[in-house]
């Protein structure tokens, strides 16, 4: 990928803009919640949260002539555009090989000039991490299996199974935490059972399944992770970074 590339939705903006150049905090910004503690001085947190991240792209905008530039302008609004899709990948010329799901917030400037006028972009992203490209798997089976998560930060797993027909529960667990996942009903062996962690939702041959009113949907929290399933299940996850 060259320096001055920057992809969002598969589209290379630098078709359209040079000397590229992109500002974001090291961070997301951290949003606490804490909770008083009757008879206690003072309060304890209770839950932590990133908020949207922001990227700011600044380029200039190809184009000398104002036939030019309108050109230009409107060939990169519409690669910006994400109707209908919410967000896009975008993909920055310093991380390649991982993708951010952003959409563009209405904080965009163009100069007025006719020659070369300057573009500021802002991308926002709603979870304020980034995706690694390549999809991770692993295959867990009625034995605890261990598993390395990669990335730097918690990742939402969906697991797919098909459970023997006759069996009327099917269950994933976590053996690191003792948190599950246990779907409930008439299973054929032919169908597909679907749990989508981030998404909390249970699909059985493509409708929704009903599950346990203990199940607790999970991240892969921490860098190695112990997973057991009731029959053979494929888990697939991507990396998620900071």
């Amino acid at each position: 990928m060259s320096l001055q590339s920057v992809t969002f939705g598969g589209t290379d903006l630098s078709q359209y803009l040079t000397g590229i150049a992109i500002e974001r905090s090291l961070l997301a910004e951290v949003e606490l919640t804490d909770v008083e503690i009757p008879a206690s001085d003072g309060s304890i947190v209770a839950g932590r949260r990133l908020r949207p991240m922001e990227i700011r792209l600044a380029a200039t905008l190809k184009g000398q002539t104002a036939t030019e530039v309108s050109g230009y302008r409107q060939l990169l609004a519409a690669a910006l555009d994400t109707t209908g899709t919410v967000t896009k990948r975008l993909v920055l010329p310093d991380e390649s090989g991982i993708a951010y799901d952003a959409y563009v917030s209405g904080s965009t400037t163009l100069d007025r000039g006719h020659s070369h006028p300057h573009v500021t972009i802002a991308f926002v992203v709603p979870d304020a991490t980034g995706y690694a490209a390549a999809q991770r798997t692993a295959t867990i089976g009625t034995s605890s299996t261990s598993v390395t998560r990669g990335g730097n930060t918690r990742s939402w797993p969906t697991v797919e199974a098909t459970p023997v027909s006759g069996s009327t529960a099917w269950r994933f667990t976590n053996e690191s935490t003792g948190k599950y996942v246990e779907a409930q009903g008439s299973f054929n062996g032919t169908s597909k059972l679907i749990i989508d962690m981030q998404r909390q939702t249970v699909k059985y041959g493509g409708s929704a399944c009903t599950f346990a009113l203990a199940s607790d949907f999970f991240p892969l929290d921490s860098a190695t992770v112990t997973l057991k399933a009731t029959s053979t299940a494929t888990v697939k996850w991507h990396e998620r970074w900071l």
